[in-house]
């Protein structure tokens, strides 16, 4: 629990710059409205494709690096999620479709290949021990390849 309300903080420190700057582009004409627009998009984006890295354990920098890849899709998810909130009446059910929608997002398109090295895997795992079979969930069940080795 704690991970999660640190991990938060870091997305608000990180969303802060943006907020400032979307203050300051609002005094500008037309240009600023839509650089504005853009950059809540962008929070958006973050805000609700996170909770796929974070169940899965992936750390707030590999997930800005992979939304960063995929920088187009992220605001357009962003900028209609936005835009739909503005709906009264919508808005009251827009924030838990926008949740399922940010997660189904992550799954199909944005869910990270699992790196060569262990640096950037979620924590609790090694790059021998991904269990990769859906229908095998129960960890007291699952056998990795360390523990096929260490059966040998």
């Amino acid at each position: 629990m704690p991970h999660l309300v640190f991990l938060e903080l870091r997305k608000l420190m990180y969303r802060i710059p943006f907020m400032i700057v979307s203050i300051i582009l609002m005094f500008i004409p037309v240009i600023g409205q839509a650089g504005a627009i853009i950059l809540t998009s962008w929070c958006n984006a973050i805000d609700y494709t996170s909770y796929g890295y974070e169940n899965n354990r992936y750390s707030l920098k590999v997930s800005r690096k992979n939304l960063t890849e995929n920088k187009l899709l992220c605001i357009s998810f962003g900028c209609t999620v936005w835009a739909a909130l503005l709906i009264p009446f919508i808005n009251l059910v827009m924030i838990p479709v926008a949740v399922a929608g940010g997660t189904m997002l992550w799954y199909e398109k944005l869910k990270p290949a699992l790196p060569a090295s262990g640096d950037d895997f979620p924590k609790g795992t090694a790059a021998g021990d991904i269990q990769h079979a859906p229908e095998n969930r129960n960890p007291a069940t699952t056998v990795t390849k360390s523990t096929e080795t260490a059966r040998k």
